[in-house]
Formats: C-alpha cells, sequence, structure tokens
C-alpha cells in the first residue's frame, strides 16, 4: 500500500520535469523524492519515468497516472494550507445562538476582544430565546447556543455552566417610599409587576419558584426584553423582574433602585450548550476559552 506523500512527489516530478527542482517545491531531499516514486513503481509495478540526461518524461503508465493524480499536489497544499489558517485562526468561522440579552449582557465584552484578535473569522450570531436556541444547535445552524438555565429544551445536549446570575426585582422614584425596608415577596402582589414573556426560560424559572413557594404575582406588563423593563421601570410604570448581573449601570444616577427582599430568590445559571459528538471550530474552541470558568 502507498500513501499520499507519494502521489504528491510525482505529481510535483510531473510538473517541473525535474527530481530536483520537485524535491525543493516539496522541500524535501532529491533522495526523498526518489525514493517515493521508486516505492510508488514498486507498489503500480510499473515504470512511471524515462530519465535522460535532458531530464524525464513519462511513460505510458506514467501519462495514465498523470491524467487522474496530476492536480494533487497542489490540490493538496492547499488544502493542507486552509488547515493550517483554520488552526492559525486566520480564517473560519464562530456560530452563535443566543438571546438579545444574553448577547448584549454576556457575550458583547468577549465577542468584541475576540473580534479585535483574529479579524479573519467570521463571527455570526442567531438571536433566539433560549428554547429556541437549543433547537438551533440540534439542526446544526448554531455551533455554540447561550441560555438560561434551567433549561427543559436541552436534554440530550452537553450543557456546561458557565456563571450564577441572580433574578431580583428594580424599581423607579415613584416607588422608593414603598421599599425602605426588606420586604416579603408576596407584598408585591399589590404593585404593578412588569415581567419578561412567559415563553422565556427566564420567567419560567420566576414561574416556577413562586408556584413552589405558594406566591401569586401576575405581571401587568409582559415585555420582550430586559433593556424594555428596565427603561419601563425608570419610567415609573411598575416593578419590574430583571437579572441583577445584567443591569450594567441602569442604577447609576439614582432613578432605580433594587428592591430588598427578605428571602432572596436561589440563583440560577448561564449556560453554554453544544451539540454531543460533534467537536467545536478551532474558532469556538478558542472563543469558548476566554469565556467565565473556561469554557468547553
Amino acid at each position: 500500500m502507498t500513501n499520499l506523500e507519494h502521489y504528491k512527489a510525482f505529481a510535483k516530478v510531473c510538473e517541473t520535469g525535474s527530481f530536483t527542482l520537485a524535491a525543493q517545491a516539496l522541500f524535501l531531499t532529491q533522495s526523498a523524492v526518489s525514493q517515493s516514486i521508486r516505492q510508488l513503481e514498486d507498489y503500480l509495478g510499473a515504470q512511471l519515468f524515462i530519465r535522460s540526461s535532458k531530464g524525464v518524461s513519462l511513460t505510458e503508465a506514467g501519462e495514465i497516472l498523470f491524467d487522474h493524480v496530476g492536480g494533487i499536489a497542489d490540490t493538496v497544499t492547499a488544502a493542507e494550507q486552509h488547515i493550517a489558517r483554520l488552526k492559525g485562526l486566520e480564517e473560519g468561522a464562530l456560530n452563535i445562538g443566543a438571546s438579545d440579552t444574553l448577547c448584549r449582557h454576556l457575550l458583547l465584552p468577549f465577542l468584541t476582544e475576540f473580534q479585535r484578535r483574529y479579524p479573519g473569522i467570521d463571527i455570526r450570531i442567531t438571536n433566539r430565546t433560549s428554547g429556541e436556541t437549543a433547537d438551533l444547535i440540534r439542526q446544526g445552524k448554531a455551533d455554540i447556543g447561550f441560555v438560561n438555565l434551567p433549561l427543559e429544551q436541552a436534554r440530550g445536549l452537553v450543557v456546561k455552566e458557565l456563571k450564577p446570575v441572580h433574578d431580583c426585582f428594580i424599581c423607579g422614584e415613584k416607588y422608593f417610599g414603598s421599599f425602605n425596608t426588606p420586604i416579603h415577596l408576596q407584598e408585591l402582589a399589590r404593585y404593578p409587576l412588569l415581567m419578561l414573556e412567559g415563553l422565556s426560560a427566564t420567567r419560567r424559572y420566576l414561574d416556577q419558584y413562586l408556584l413552589a413557594n405558594n406566591i401569586s404575582l401576575k405581571p401587568q406588563i409582559e415585555l420582550g426584553s430586559l433593556d424594555l423593563l428596565i427603561a419601563f421601570a425608570r419610567n415609573n410604570f411598575g416593578i419590574a423582574a430583571v437579572t441583577r448581573e445584567f443591569l450594567g449601570d441602569a442604577l447609576d444616577g439614582g432613578m432605580l433602585r433594587v428592591i430588598t427582599l427578605k428571602k432572596e430568590i436561589p440563583a440560577r445559571h448561564i449556560g453554554m450548550m453544544t451539540k454531543k459528538g460533534i467537536p467545536l471550530s478551532f474558532a469556538g474552541r478558542e472563543f469558548t476559552q476566554m469565556l467565565p470558568s473556561g469554557g468547553a
């Protein structure tokens, strides 16, 4: 059985018309090229070249072989160089699925740094809810998904917890006087409540916690993003359920305040999701190493 290097040597000798020039092009010694050709001839049971003082020419068998593998050296070299560029993160793609909130408040600084380091990588982001992101991973439309945990749709996928986050309630200046001391969560039922829409993993987690503790809180307004909840709370539409870690500078300026509860809501986690048995791309692997807790 022969190997690909023998065919590469054969093709390069054909292209250059010289064992010496072929060796130089392949960064090999002339003896190594000659040995490859000899081994290929032994394997095929046919002479491939006629050697003369003017160089080399192909035999009938050599011409037939060259018709089939003539471009193999350049093709294989191009493939090797392409893979080397992928490994070196000079090119490639990073395919991510995540919600608007996670993109802005978790991923954006890491994506910005990744783009700075590896400008040749094509970054592709699909914004979906956590449940829909799980579907993207299963369908192969995203390589890495970032989701709010716990998530029932994550079953069968590889999930890694990245960082804990905490649900809390905030209010605008209109309500500051009502929350000077810690309160029971149930007391919020007396106020207009602002929450994420019911399909979100964050909302489902909060609903399940409330149900388990026999607490009834029904939102007056349901919105599709954390940023909208913050904006509506700032404008005194009511008390908003938000994620403390994603408030950013929203509390600056004193127009918003976090309401202190007598019993805080247990932490949940942001998770990273991949498809079982599917290795990450070189770009994906590098990006995950930049994330909290070391990535994949």
